[in-house]
């Protein structure tokens, strides 16, 4: 592999890193937000 192909597999990684960090964080997000919108309701 030359170094061209090298460096675009690189940032590809980086950016599909990026995307799974992203969806992570609304995962996490949303289920902070559904348990406190429970907790409302529940009271």
């Amino acid at each position: 592999m030359n170094f061209l192909s090298v460096s675009i597999w690189l940032v590809g990684r980086r950016k599909m890193s990026q995307v799974r960090h992203l969806r992570l964080l609304g995962l996490l997000a949303t289920s902070t937000w559904l348990s406190l919108l429970a907790r409302t309701l529940s009271t």
